[in-house]
């Protein structure tokens, strides 16, 4: 996995992420949780909370990974989808 985007100074940034098949799935979930922590620390991000209607929002790894970052929630949104099919 490998992503790229442009801030808006300008600056590229990218992040890498290394998978095989042989990869655990923990380490596959640490990597991803990291590469998620790269960008929502930046103060120049707005985070956005999706959480299903169906789950105990207090309890979503999303929005304890939102929080450590933003405890005051001046850059976090959060949406709550309902499954209506």
């Amino acid at each position: 996995f490998y992503a790229t985007y442009n801030n808006s100074y300008n600056k590229k940034c990218c992040c890498t992420l290394y998978m095989t098949q042989a990869t655990p799935a923990h380490t596959i979930v640490l990597q991803i949780k990291k590469l998620i922590e790269t960008f929502i620390k930046k103060q120049e991000t707005i985070n956005l909370v999706v959480v299903p209607a169906n789950v105990d929002i207090a309890t979503t790894d999303a929005l304890k990974m939102a929080k450590t970052v933003d405890p005051d929630g001046q850059r976090t949104l959060g949406n709550v989808v309902i499954n209506i099919f």
